[in-house]
């Protein structure tokens, strides 16, 4: 299965807990830090990658 097909179950299941009641802050901390995680992995994807090319030697 692809990878959206794990992020939608996941939202599917983290909506219906906290409709319910259950762990609302802990899903709310867990998507808070998977989208801290992925902003981090992106400002560093294009820090690191954008930087000076060097010259052949």
């Amino acid at each position: 299965m692809a990878l959206w097909h794990f992020g939608t179950l996941a939202l599917v299941v983290a909506m219906g807990l906290q409709y319910v009641g259950i762990a609302g802050s802990i899903i709310n901390f867990a998507f808070g830090a998977v989208v801290v995680g992925g902003a981090l992995a992106t400002a560093l994807a294009f820090g690191l990658g954008g930087g000076i090319p060097q010259p052949a030697r």
